[in-house]
């Protein structure tokens, strides 16, 4: 199997809850941050981890009718 380039992703926005089709979204991504919204349960460690990739995951804080706000 030939491996090709990783792919860096600067910023990954998660701004629901899980999808259900995801799985291995960013199986690519060798380094980046992904955001989803804390205080989600979907968002559990096992459901980011099936995302698979390199990602650094970070919660954050979405404020109702405002801008988002990163913890």
């Amino acid at each position: 199997m030939k491996q090709g380039l990783g792919i860096l992703l600067t910023l990954a926005l998660l701004l629901s809850t899980v999808p259900g089709t995801a799985i291995m979204a960013f199986y690519r991504v060798n380094s980046g941050r992904a955001y989803y919204p804390k205080g989600d349960s979907t968002w559990m460690a096992s459901v980011r981890q099936s995302y698979g990739g390199m990602l650094t995951w970070v919660a954050y804080w979405q404020a109702e009718n405002t801008s988002h706000m990163f913890t």
